[in-house]
């Protein structure tokens, strides 16, 4: 039997997560600044103009793209600076770019996986989610990738699913109201007349100034982002590490087929989900003449 050894509680792993991250924020900021700038850069393109021309809208998706590869290469060095070690803004990009397409396959599968559990019902999709949470944590610290990686957090979570969603869910609450805070003093009066207006979709919504979206750009790279990887890592780190039972050979194997199965389960919900929205989207006009022709033919 595994006996589970007890995690550090949730207020304690973010206060470690704020030291951590105070004591690196000079390669912190290093590795954000780039998709920062151009975030700023794009908000500034979006309200140049209100009906930019073809070529000018071609611009702005290319430009975009750019900046949401610049984020997702961004991530991927404060995953190897938080997980990998790396202690130079440099080093953080060499280490973290081999791992861009391992990561994306990486995602994949766990949504893939996930999505196997929301078809069945949204609870199990949630569970599994809790259990693989940790894969891109594996892959960066144990080099482990596609199914092994999945795997391994499997591993590491069982036993103690209730106390990761907790740990999960106290971060969400601390980065919510963070946002919430930031967004009252920057938009407050934006924000209350957006809130105020949701039983009216048909009302003019006022427009977020330039400066908020700004502000809530920065916070969010330079500061949310890193806390949550940072509070994941050391979440992860304190599973790994208090971890008694050993992964053998046979559960690796018993885990890996529940996997694949509930990836199968993912890949036909992935098909048939549209197919059945589709079929959903022409039932509901041709409904009412439906009912009277299939009772003439009945006749």
């Amino acid at each position: 039997m595994d006996k589970q050894n007890p995690l550090p509680s949730a207020s304690n792993l973010f206060g470690q997560s704020v030291k951590w991250y105070v004591s690196h924020f000079p390669i912190i900021f290093g590795v954000t600044i780039i998709p920062i700038i151009l975030s700023i850069v794009g908000i500034y393109i979006n309200t140049a103009s209100a009906s930019p021309s073809l070529v000018a809208g071609v611009a702005a998706f290319i430009f975009f793209f750019i900046t949401v590869i610049a984020g997702f290469l961004s991530e991927l060095g404060l995953l190897a600076v938080v997980a990998g070690g790396s202690s130079s803004v440099g080093n953080a990009y060499r280490k973290g770019l081999p791992l861009f397409w391992p990561f994306i396959w990486v995602s994949f599968l766990v949504g893939l996986t996930a999505l196997g559990g929301f078809v069945l019902l949204i609870i199990p999709g949630i569970i599994i989610g809790i259990f693989l949470g940790q894969s891109i944590y594996v892959l960066f610290t144990e080099d482990r990738r596609g199914i092994s990686a999945l795997v391994k957090s499997w591993h590491y979570v069982k036993g103690r699913a209730g106390s990761v969603f907790w740990r999960s869910l106290f971060l969400g609450i601390i980065v919510l109201l963070i946002s919430l805070g930031i967004s009252f003093l920057v938009g407050g009066s934006a924000l209350l007349s957006q809130i105020k207006n949701i039983s009216h979709p048909t009302a003019i919504q006022p427009a977020v100034s330039k400066l908020s979206q700004i502000i809530n750009t920065a916070i969010n790279q330079i500061i949310l982002i890193p806390l949550g990887i940072i509070y994941g890592y050391l979440l992860f780190s304190a599973l790994r590490a208090t971890k008694t039972e050993p992964l053998d050979e046979d559960r690796e194997h018993k885990l890996k087929k529940k996997i694949i199965i509930f990836m199968i389960i993912g890949i036909i919900g992935f098909i048939l989900i549209p197919v059945l929205l589709v079929a959903w989207l022409w039932a509901v006009p041709h409904g009412p003449s439906l009912v009277p022709t299939t009772l003439n033919s009945l006749r």
